[in-house]
């Protein structure tokens, strides 16, 4: 016997009681339906605040990244809008973006993109330097 839920809902969860019948016995298995709620994207990407950050030169600055995934199994890139390369003193670590020594070059929008196997999504942020 199989039981089958094409869009599974709130509603659905509990315990299901299986009942297998023959002249001579009963037999009955359980099984139980936890539904968790997930976002409904399977991938969400979060920069968390301050997204927009002004820094003076040479200071050190910061953007995390975070994400929500259906899949366990996901990862955050960060990048710079344009041509795509992080300055040479930034460094990209689970979603944490890090840039040292800041100079007036490195101001600019920078971007982390999150992807699992199902999809992709992404989060920007905003590097101000005064004088740039």
């Amino acid at each position: 016997a199989e039981l089958f839920f094409p869009s599974v809902q709130q509603s659905d969860g509990g315990v299901y009681v299986c009942t297998c019948k023959d002249n001579r016995s009963t037999n009955r298995s359980r099984a139980e339906i936890v539904v968790t709620s997930v976002p409904s994207k399977a991938i969400q990407v979060t920069v968390e605040e301050p997204q927009s950050q002004t820094v003076r030169l040479g200071a050190t600055v910061s953007f995390i990244c975070t994400a929500t995934s259906k899949s366990p199994a996901y990862t955050l890139v960060w990048t710079r809008k344009g041509n795509g390369k992080l300055p040479t003193r930034a460094m990209d670590f689970n979603g944490i973006l890090t840039v040292q020594n800041v100079q007036p070059e490195d101001a600019g929008v920078y971007v982390c993109t999150g992807s699992n196997m199902f999809a992709m999504d992404e989060g920007t942020a905003v590097l101000y330097v005064p004088g740039s």
